[in-house]
């Protein structure tokens, strides 16, 4: 009985060449949607992501985008009751402008998409004021040994331009290295001017208002011997929403630089000056009775004129 021969087994067929790299970039943009947390289904209703909006401050720029998903794009959107706050627009989904009026803001809008689908959310927006900038020294707890540098520091606050700063320590028992003082970064520009025990900084930042924390300035002070440091900080800032004046005393406690003037005022006020003794007036150019007089006596009658 014969056998009939075997057939070769056929290797399993491949994608064409051309349509290899299309599966590639398909799935990498189905990854990128999925992180993205926008991958839509025809079925998938028209809605908002995340419609809760991050709190704004009146006099800075502010800008919040709306996410929608589902439908079909592209979205228009609009706002259908309520008002925005005073100084932002919605513009193509976002937010944007500067808020010129603190409060809270509710308003609804509505996102319509290429289908004529449409969907509307309630949104609140809070516009709260600037808060104060801080600035301040990072002041070591501990005594200094040696020269050490200090930074000026703009802790918190948004908006902030600029500010006019005094820094004052005790002038007998440390001493400031002139040649130390210097803007911490070039994002600053800074003018001062110093003298035993008082550093004076008007510093500023450069381009846009800062709404962050950043070191402002540097310099050196040194001990003359180990001696834990105080200082007192006044700063008058300037931000988008106006003028803040603040003083922090930092470290040990030191006398204010107006202290001894203080207590000399209020010694002159312990102190009633002695009253002036009442002198009385001289006369103006009159004649006393003691002194002769060389004009004639009218009273008394010339002898030559009795007859």
């Amino acid at each position: 009985m014969m056998r009939s021969p075997r057939r070769p087994a056929r290797a399993p067929l491949a994608p064409p060449a051309s349509v290899a790299p299309w599966l590639v970039v398909l799935g990498a943009l189905l990854v990128l949607a999925a992180c993205a947390g926008e991958i839509t289904s025809p079925g998938e209703p028209l809605r908002l992501l995340s419609p809760t909006l991050p709190a704004a401050f009146e006099g800075e720029p502010y800008e919040a985008t709306l996410r929608p998903t589902g439908g079909l794009r592209p979205y228009t959107f609009a706002v259908v009751d309520g008002a925005l706050p005073p100084g932002l627009q919605l513009e193509a989904g976002r937010l944007v402008g500067t808020p010129s009026a603190q409060g809270r803001f509710a308003f609804t809008v509505e996102v319509s998409d290429a289908n004529l689908n449409r969907t509307v959310q309630r949104l609140d927006l809070s516009v709260r004021p600037l808060p104060d900038p801080v600035i301040s020294v990072d002041v070591p707890p501990t005594e200094l040994q040696r020269a050490t540098e200090l930074r000026l520091r703009l802790d918190a606050g948004r908006g902030w331009r600029g500010a006019e700063v005094v820094v004052t320590w005790d002038a007998e028992r440390f001493d400031l290295r002139s040649d130390s003082v210097r803007p911490a970064s070039r994002d600053f520009i800074a003018v001062w001017e110093a003298e035993p025990g008082h550093l004076r900084v008007d510093v500023a930042a450069l381009g846009e208002p800062l709404s962050r924390a950043a070191d402002l300035l540097r310099f050196t002070l040194e001990p003359r011997e180990p001696e834990r440091l105080g200082l007192s900080v006044t700063a008058a800032s300037v931000t988008t929403a106006g003028r803040t004046l603040d003083t922090r005393r930092l470290g040990a406690p030191i006398a204010r630089p107006d202290a001894v003037a203080e207590e000399a005022v209020q010694d002159d006020a312990a102190e009633p000056a002695e009253a002036p003794i009442d002198q009385p007036d001289a006369p103006d150019d009159e004649p006393s009775d003691d002194e002769p007089s060389d004009a004639p006596d009218e009273g008394t009658p010339d002898d030559e004129g009795i007859g």
